[in-house]
């Protein structure tokens, strides 16, 4: 089953850019996923939100079917 998570708003930085970051005394290496306005970010972790919700439950009751009806 494919999973969702809500991290699209955080840095997913690779062992390179960690190595990188070390360096980065003045702090400028720091960069974020963004939206255009506010609105957007909080509609699009809304939507993100409501679709690991979903995620769970079909998880749930996927657990909660007998075995021979996975």
């Amino acid at each position: 089953m494919k999973t969702t998570s809500a991290d699209f708003l955080f840095a997913t930085p690779s062992p390179t850019a960690g190595i990188a970051r070390f360096f980065d005394f003045a702090g400028g290496y720091d960069i974020y996923n963004s939206s255009a306005t506010e609105a957007e970010a909080d509609s699009k972790a809304l939507y993100t939100d409501w679709i690991c919700v979903g995620d769970a439950f079909r998880a749930a009751f996927k657990n909660a079917l007998p075995e021979e009806n996975r």
